[in-house]
């Protein structure tokens, strides 16, 4: 279950089904958004919306560019952080 889990995450799936009320603890561990990962996504939605601002389309956060694109992960992966 727990390598299940795992993989799917790794894969972009937000959660998972399950058939057992001794799953969820687990699957819940696993999908939602650790420290790390919050951070990021508020450092993300930070910058795109400066520079978005400034009518650019793209910038770049820990060496990395990010779009729209990463800009709504970061929006949907902070949503989930919140339940």
């Amino acid at each position: 279950m727990k390598n299940d889990c795992t993989i799917g995450k790794n894969l972009g799936y937000a959660g998972k089904s399950i058939i057992h009320p001794d799953q969820i603890q687990i699957t819940h561990k696993i999908f939602h958004p650790n420290k790390s990962e919050i951070e990021w996504a508020e450092k993300v939605c930070k910058t795109y919306l400066k520079s978005s601002k400034k009518g650019k389309g793209a910038t770049v956060v820990e060496g990395k560019m990010i779009d729209e694109v990463h800009y709504k992960r970061a929006k949907a992966l902070l949503d989930l952080a919140k339940n």
